[in-house]
């Protein structure tokens, strides 16, 4: 599952890349360049570049949703051999695991994408296909193994995926299919679809919507706001 098991994945990266792409965002935009793919959001300027800085500053919050326990004890169905390599590996293996959930790159796109949905903003039928061909993106992309956030190629794949189909399928509303389709496409193809990893992760806190997935979400929110 690429769910980081640290407390907040953003933390490796400093905020100041994040904030200098808003700050150009909202420069540029007071002389209207992306009054087209705003006004599809419904979102006017401020507010625009509102969602982005909440994205950013709330990066490294996290939301705590339950606990796993008896991680020893989902160890033992497994050889003895199995356990000690396990252990030798990743030693301690935590009796518990927390589960968090990131609010700049799970609640916040959350929130907006209810709202485009109440909207009308996205076809259902649209939008079901662009989230499962963004989700496939990720899957294919995705390495199994941390080596920071910028390198895993379907961080930019997936935001311009999702941006390529919400022009092809979005008729009139192609921002609104390619924020909503991308945050949901990479959530599922980074997190969800890897919930039974949460089984045997043996870390004592795992976040969903860390590392990559925020990356991925926040060029996802700026594409749709930029390139459609």
């Amino acid at each position: 599952m690429r769910i980081d098991p640290r407390p907040s994945s953003a933390q490796a990266c400093p905020a100041w890349p994040y904030m200098a792409c808003v700050a150009a965002f909202a420069a540029t935009a007071q002389f209207g360049t992306y009054s087209s793919a705003l006004n599809r959001l419904g979102l006017p300027v401020w507010a625009a570049t509102l969602l982005l800085t909440a994205t950013v500053t709330l990066r490294s919050a996290n939301v705590r949703m339950f606990v796993l326990r008896n991680g020893r004890q989902r160890l033992r169905q497994f050889s003895p051999t199995l356990q000690r390599m396990v252990l030798r590996w990743r030693d301690p293996f935590a009796e518990q695991t927390t589960i968090l959930i990131n609010i700049g790159s799970v609640l916040l796109p959350l929130g907006y994408s209810v709202y485009a949905l109440m909207r009308g903003a996205v076809g259902p039928m649209q939008l079901w296909i662009a989230s499962m061909l963004v989700a496939g993106v990720v899957q294919f992309f995705r390495l199994p193994f941390s080596i920071g956030p910028m390198v895993r190629p379907f961080v930019v794949i997936a935001p311009l995926v999702a941006s390529v189909l919400g022009w092809a399928l979005g008729a009139n509303d192609q921002a609104p299919l390619a924020y909503v389709s991308g945050f949901v496409g990479i959530l599922v193809g980074s997190d969800l679809l890897h919930v039974n990893d949460l089984n045997h992760i043996g870390k004592a806190q795992v976040v969903i919507g860390g590392d990559a997935s925020f990356d991925a979400v926040f060029l996802n929110e700026l594409f749709s706001m930029v390139l459609s």
